[in-house]
């Protein structure tokens, strides 16, 4: 039979947690980055398309497109020109480009709240944390304009919402999360430099600086 002192001792301990996982899901817009009228966008009549069913393990495996100085500062408020072959998941290769509708399956690791509002969430294609991973963000539905996407981005925060705290928190013993992520495929230019990862993700998991965003769509599978 418990005391009253284990019963506070327990009760206060559920508050804290409670607490724990309410916090690690607030993430609102503090400020903006580089190519932001770009990451709170898709491309006119995106939305009314089925993604591009990809492997997501050609996505991490895309390398780099090396770009100057100047070719960065080019397309900060439009679409890069290039383009990166990318395998369906059905067979057969894809030329895509920036701006494109594209849908992965794999393993959510972790969810991170950054300034700009957006959750970077950690994704790969292994069923184990800390394992390499490519970037996909969420972003803050405040800071989209068009409505049938801020309506897009709402639900994806939404089933954030319903993860587990570990999830948000990166505790050691939270297990990935089986994930259907789709939206538009955007390079991370800005965050270009001689580490393939552009410093981005846990302990720099990320294998480029390829990303989804802004994810339009999470599918929790069992």
């Amino acid at each position: 039979m418990r005391t009253k002192i284990q019963v506070q001792v327990l009760a206060a301990l559920a508050l804290w947690l409670f607490a724990q996982s309410a916090e690690a899901r607030e993430c609102g817009f503090v400020k903006g980055e580089e190519r932001w009228g770009i990451k709170t966008s898709v491309v006119a009549g995106a939305l009314d398309r089925d993604p591009t069913q990809i492997t997501l393990e050609s996505l991490m495996d895309a390398a780099n497109p090396p770009l100057t100085k100047q070719q960065k500062t080019a397309i900060e408020k439009r679409l890069w020109a290039g383009h990166v072959t990318l395998a369906k998941a059905d067979g057969g290769s894809l030329i895509s480009r920036e701006g494109d509708m594209i849908s992965v399956e794999g393993f959510l690791y972790r969810a991170r709240c950054q300034k700009d509002g957006d959750f970077h969430l950690e994704i790969g294609t292994e069923n184990k944390k800390g394992a390499p991973c490519l970037i996909v963000e969420a972003p803050d539905p405040g800071q989209v304009d068009n409505s049938a996407l801020k309506s897009r981005v709402s639900s994806v925060r939404q089933t954030l919402n319903m993860l587990p705290a570990g999830i948000f928190t990166g505790a050691a013993n939270s297990k990935p999360v089986h994930v259907i992520i789709s939206g538009q495929l955007f390079l991370d230019a800005p965050h270009e430099e001689a580490d393939p990862s552009g410093g981005r993700g846990t302990k720099h998991c990320a294998t480029n600086i390829w990303e989804i965003h802004p994810v339009t769509d999470i599918q929790i599978l069992q």
